[in-house]
């Protein structure tokens, strides 16, 4: 969404309500457009109001909403609508009312994707955060009002836990925790437990693998699956005590997020796009810099929620001086080396060492860092807070500090 089409909202609340009353107008006339004329015309009238008018002030703050209203306007003709004007209160009661006289004939899914709140400045900052607590709330005050007229319409959030507990908390961090449903593809040690177990995330990329490779096709069958594993991965082997399987060792790359799976298939999909199969050196080292890239530009982007764009910087190229497992002492000596540049200092000097601790545990909960457990009688284990192990990242003299195998470039 374009960060201009905010600048001039006074109430996020009636914005947003607006935005998804346009929104499910715009699904309405590209799916049932004369099943749903009285909603598509009162959506209209609202829109060509007077320029004083509520909706019509909305409108003029930016380029968005006002594109999707065109395009409802240029392909159904609106000669004949009265302009109205009406309070926002108004619009949106009579938007629920036609909705729930006459209700969609297939459910409606709208889902915002990758709600961020990044740190540019303070007043920008405190806006999103206002912006993103508003957007909760009407998303969850909606929902209600669908679900109590029987109306097949469903908003759905997707946001960060970090970003609703640590950022927005109080009353949204709530709505979150009490409506919301944490996406987790945590499972600990499934490879060794249980050999041939397929994992979730795994099963994706062979299914759409097998439509792909089999247009056409309604179902895929289990006989399918073992077929399409040593067709795409002819070095594919199974995992077992003591040691790792190929698919372990492929999503071990990822932080288990659907997200990741993509950008790692799809950067061994550029390398090995005239073969007919993968290839093992392609996922062992021939894509381990630009896989490191971007996993990184996504831990970035999170980050910026509470650390400016400088010390995220600075903080990827530590990260990529040090060896695969270090201590807090030698990420802090690293840190050192930049002091000599004079930009770097000042930074440096306004950051503290609990400050640099504080941006590695986020690092852990994101999936990019995590410790290493010791002991004499078993082998070395790496915890990460994506296995599971959510207690937060250790940082003592004694204990390890391992990054994620993506970003260990080969």
């Amino acid at each position: 969404m374009p960060t201009r089409d905010l600048d001039a909202v006074e109430n996020y609340d009636n914005y947003w309500r607006a935005f998804f009353q346009i929104l499910i107008a715009k699904v309405l006339f590209e799916n049932e457009p004369n099943d749903q004329k009285k909603y598509l015309s009162a959506i209209r009238r609202a829109t060509t109001g007077s320029a004083s008018s509520p909706f019509r002030t909305i409108l003029d703050a930016g380029t968005m909403l006002s594109t999707w209203v065109n395009s409802l306007g240029h392909q159904s003709s609106s000669r004949g609508l009265q302009p109205q004007f009406k309070t926002m209160a108004e619009v949106f009661e009579d938007g629920f009312a036609l909705l729930e006289s006459r209700k969609p004939k297939k459910s409606i899914y709208l889902y915002i994707d990758e709600l961020e709140v990044v740190y540019s400045s303070k007043a920008q900052f405190s806006r999103d955060v206002e912006l993103a607590t508003s957007l909760v709330r009407v998303i969850r005050d909606m929902n209600e009002k669908f679900r109590e007229r029987s109306i097949p319409i469903f908003l759905i959030c997707g946001i960060r836990r970090e970003i609703s507990e640590r950022i927005l908390g109080g009353d949204t961090a709530k709505i979150v925790s009490d409506l919301g449903e944490e996406v987790s593809w945590t499972r600990s040690s499934w490879d060794r437990d249980s050999p041939k177990f397929i994992h979730p995330l795994f099963e994706i990329i062979l299914r759409r693998s097998f439509y792909s490779l089999r247009p056409g096709s309604r179902f895929f069958p289990n006989e399918e699956r073992q077929r399409i594993i040593h067709e795409l991965f002819p070095f594919y082997e199974t995992g077992g005590p003591g040691r790792k399987g190929t698919q372990a060792e492929l999503l071990d790359l990822t932080t288990y997020r659907p997200r990741d799976v993509s950008i790692l298939f799809g950067a061994a999909q550029r390398v090995d796009q005239n073969r007919s199969s993968f290839r093992r050196e392609t996922f062992q080292r021939i894509i381990r810099k630009p896989l490191h890239d971007e996993l990184w530009r996504d831990f970035s982007e999170a980050l910026r929620s509470e650390f400016s764009r400088e010390q995220v910087e600075l903080l990827g190229k530590v990260l990529r001086r040090l060896t695969e497992r270090f201590y807090f002492s030698d990420f802090l000596a690293a840190l050192d080396e930049f002091s000599a540049d004079p930009t770097m200092a000042k930074m440096l000097d306004g950051f503290s060492d609990a400050d640099w601790a504080e941006a590695l545990k986020q690092l852990y909960v994101l999936g990019a860092v995590g410790n290493v457990e010791q002991g004499e009688r078993i082998q070395d284990r790496y915890k990460f807070y994506f296995r599971g192990y959510t207690d937060g990242l250790i940082i003592s003299p004694k204990v390890e500090i391992v990054k994620q195998r993506a970003l260990i470039e080969a």
